[in-house]
């Protein structure tokens, strides 16, 4: 049993219909960071807080970003969807599919909603692959399943 993983073929969807249950990955990605839920907090400091210090309490998550990067290819069908996506600006149901590298089997996933922030080409150079990135807010709770 290995000791720890690598990302390859990772990906992250997006539902083809609300409701539909079904997702397509968008190609040619090459980088994901997942989101990562962080709680706001609150000062309740007052003149009896112990030992000079401030006191807080946790609050309201907020359920963070998504960021994706990958080689750009204007024809490629889910390049042309995330664009449309964006430009619809509505939320829409999102997931992250981890593989067994191997076996290309999914071993893991993490589902939620989500707004396409942004999603255009990043990098144009002579000696490099066209780049695009994207990046989702995250609107409510990310639900894992092994």
């Amino acid at each position: 049993m290995p000791s720890g993983r690598i990302g390859y073929r990772t990906r992250i969807a997006y539902e083809d219909s609300p409701g539909s249950g079904t997702y397509t990955e968008i190609s040619k990605q090459t980088s994901l960071d997942p989101p990562d839920p962080v709680f706001d907090e609150v000062d309740t400091t007052n003149q009896d807080s112990p030992n000079f210090f401030k006191e807080f309490v946790l609050a309201m998550r907020d359920p963070g970003m998504v960021a994706v990067e990958g080689n750009f290819l204007p024809e490629d069908a889910t390049h042309q969807r995330m664009r449309v996506i964006r430009e619809a600006a509505t939320e829409i149901n999102w997931r992250i599919n981890l593989r067994d590298a191997p076996t290309n089997a999914i071993i893991y996933t993490e589902t939620f909603a989500g707004l396409l922030k942004s999603f255009s080409v990043s990098t144009i150079s002579a000696q490099n692959v066209q780049k695009y990135k994207g990046s989702i807010k995250v609107t409510g709770l990310v639900v894992a399943a092994p």
